[in-house]
């Protein structure tokens, strides 16, 4: 009996469904209540679908569902018949199938993933409501599930999405769309505080602070709040997280939004909440690590970067790109954190090989355009200036690059073509090249006045060129014309940027330029 079920198994295993088919079908009618006929009938139904009988293999699947409900295969085939319907765009019987399965097998531990496959199968369709109230009610049903604050964290996306999509800017709505706004981001908001209450320990808590931060960052947008208020606000979450873990968490998300304006006074908070044995944001490590390489805390940040790249390691014989997202995002940012610290290291060469390297492996994440920067980087030191302006373009022109990333791509243009204005035996091309410097430097101001330190040295660098035309030229009206130009950027840099390293120098030229 039993060995004509396994060369029914065998048979199939081999590849030749057709032929299994009726073998099984044999074993099954012969032994209709053998132990092992719930495991035929799945394999028939798996052969039927192989073998192009799609019909009828789904109908054996809800058979087998139906007469062996508590087999072991039987939870499985809701799944492969969703699987089945999913590709022929069924989506009700999908989403009447993982109800069936919620039903029947409520203690599953796929049961999350019914949730999810009917909320996704919402989004998609644009009804971000009944994805809520789906997730919702896994939380609420399932509140000890690991799964629970990943579903909250879904939610509270979900509720910053509504008011994501009623508009960009807030006060180009009417008063209704403005109070249905506001109520979407305090869901979004709301939403987190319960997480970080009910899961301080979550490894989704990181995931759901970002959230968080975004909603506030929208609230600055609409001019709702300020950045004083939304720091307050961050410090008072930090006070009532349930545990020191949780609280050096949102202590960092905090640091995160710090960091925007003030980096020395965001790493040492960073500093001071860091604990070693918590698992962060991906993005929060980024920020902290990159923090310490401009402090030329090396040391410090190799083993931020190092912590990262164990916190999400790759799955253990999986490509390094079809790892699940997070885990491909942590993996890039540990790598660009590698390329940066190798730069600083004045490792020119390694670092471009690691910048390539995310490039390729990572195409699609956010630090390949700050792996360009760090190319173009290795390619002026490599003289290959017409390269690195070329990618240096591609960054300025890109729609996803930060104002940061611009800022500095702009001050890195001036100095290669400040390299070329020196490397220049012809008067004319180096002209050229340093009207081009002066152009780039002076723009930072214009365009990225958020990016002091970029900007600030942008003006400084500018105005020491314009100088350099003064002094060497010999036409009266030029001559006053870019000594109003050096004037007025150094007044700037001294008026804008208080603190900056060039104010000191650039009040000292002011002063030796005269008054006008």
């Amino acid at each position: 009996m039993e060995a004509d079920y396994w060369i029914a198994i065998a048979t199939q295993q081999k590849g030749d469904n057709a032929a299994a088919i009726p073998l099984l079908q044999a074993f099954i009618a012969a032994n209709e209540k053998h132990p092992l006929t719930p495991l035929a009938t799945y394999a028939l139904g798996g052969a039927q679908v192989a073998a192009g009988q799609k019909p009828e293999g789904i109908a054996t699947l809800a058979l087998l569902a139906e007469k062996f409900p508590a087999s072991q295969p039987a939870p499985y085939t809701y799944f492969m018949r969703a699987q089945l319907f999913a590709a022929d765009q069924k989506v009700d019987e999908i989403n009447a199938l993982m109800r069936q399965f919620i039903e029947k097998y409520p203690q599953d531990d796929k049961v999350f993933f019914a949730y999810d496959s009917i909320a996704q199968n919402a989004i998609n369709f644009a009804k971000p409501d009944e994805a809520v109230t789906n997730y919702s009610e896994f939380v609420e049903k399932y509140p000890e599930s690991p799964k629970a604050s990943d579903a909250m964290v879904k939610i509270s996306a979900l509720q910053r999405g509504v008011a994501e999509r009623l508009a960009t800017n807030y006060s180009s709505l009417d008063a209704a769309a403005q109070t249905q706004w506001k109520t979407a981001i305090q869901e979004s908001v709301a939403t987190v505080e319960s997480l970080l209450a009910k899961y301080p320990e979550s490894p989704n808590l990181a995931a759901g602070l970002q959230s968080l931060l975004a909603s506030q960052e929208m609230l600055l947008r609409a001019e709702l709040k300020d950045p004083a208020a939304v720091e307050a606000y961050l410090g008072e979450l930090a006070g009532k997280a349930p545990s020191p873990a949780s609280k050096s968490k949102v202590l960092f998300t905090q640091a995160a939004f710090i960091s925007r304006s003030e980096k020395p006074r965001a790493l040492a908070k960073m500093n001071e909440a860091f604990n070693a044995e918590v698992v962060y944001a991906p993005s929060d490590l980024d920020i902290y690590g990159l923090a310490l390489v401009d402090d030329k805390k090396i040391d410090e940040a190799t083993a931020v970067f190092e912590k990262l790249t164990k916190d999400y390691p790759n799955p253990t014989g999986s490509p390094l790109n079809q790892a699940p997202r997070e885990i491909q995002e942590a993996q890039a940012i540990a790598l660009f954190g590698r390329g940066r610290i190798a730069q600083e290291k004045k490792l020119t060469a390694e670092a471009g090989k690691l910048f390539q390297q995310l490039k390729a492996l990572y195409p699609w994440s956010p630090k390949v355009l700050e792996a360009d920067y760090g190319i173009s980087e290795a390619l002026r030191s490599e003289g290959k200036f017409d390269e690195a302006q070329s990618l240096l373009g591609m960054i300025i022109r890109a729609p996803t690059a930060t104002a940061d990333l611009r800022a500095n791509s702009f001050l890195l243009l001036g100095e290669i073509q400040q390299d070329r204005m020196k490397a220049a035996t012809d008067p004319k091309e180096a002209a050229k090249f340093r009207d081009a410097a002066i152009d780039s430097f002076l723009k930072i101001a214009q365009f990225y006045a958020g990016v002091p330190q970029a900007a600030s040295e942008g003006l400084s660098k500018g105005a020491q060129l314009l100088e350099a035309q003064i002094a060497e030229s010999t036409d009266p009206k030029f001559k006053a014309a870019q000594t109003k130009k050096a004037r007025d950027a150094y007044q700037q840099l001294i008026k804008d940027y208080p603190t900056s390293p060039y104010t000191a120098k650039a009040q000292e030229r002011l002063t030796a330029l005269g008054t006008p």
